[in-house]
């Protein structure tokens, strides 16, 4: 059974929206680089970092250096997906590159 083939435009937006959640090598680099240590609690990685997204994927975020940072596995599960804190940046124009602090819930 063959389908038809989806419109252009809906192909195009599929193209872009998986564009944008894509990692890139320079986007991991530079997040490498930036933090070298958790953005939360200020430890050194342990083991590998976990990348998390201030705006969601799911909300339309994208995976770039702005919307991005590194976190150690206790924080970015125990404490961001636990619900305990949400993570804000000081200054939204500079997004993750600059500031961020954590909120309570």
């Amino acid at each position: 059974m063959r389908f038809p083939k989806p419109p252009p435009r809906a192909q195009e937006r599929r193209r872009e929206k998986r564009a944008r959640s894509r990692l890139t090598s320079a986007v991991r680099a530079t997040l490498a680089r930036r933090d070298r240590r958790c953005r939360l609690c200020g430890e050194p990685f342990s083991a590998a970092p976990e990348m998390h997204h201030l705006v969601y994927r799911s909300q339309g975020g994208e995976t770039s250096t702005q919307n991005t940072l590194l976190l150690c596995h206790a924080c970015h599960h125990q404490q961001v997906h636990g619900r305990l804190v949400d993570l804000v940046p000081v200054d939204p124009t500079l997004g993750a590159d600059g500031a961020v602090e954590a909120q309570p819930r």
